[in-house]
């Protein structure tokens, strides 16, 4: 039914990051981003495409950042 709300789930999500630096001046920084570790099976709420598929599922990503 449209109009019910999903069941209710947790998700675990981790961000480990990491400033790079040389002679006291901050370079660049790194990320490692880890989400839905537990691999989950959820609907958020306000997706409106919950009625039709579950959201994603375990997702990692690599983010490198630079300052020039």
């Amino acid at each position: 039914d449209i109009s019910e709300t999903p069941d209710g789930y947790n998700k675990l999500d981790a961000i480990l990051s990491f400033q790079l630096s040389k002679n006291d001046k901050k370079l660049s920084q790194i990320r490692f981003i880890l989400q839905n570790i537990t691999n989950t099976n959820f609907r958020d709420y306000l997706n409106r495409m919950r009625f039709y598929a579950s959201d994603l599922g375990r997702n990692i990503q690599i983010q490198l950042n630079f300052k020039y």
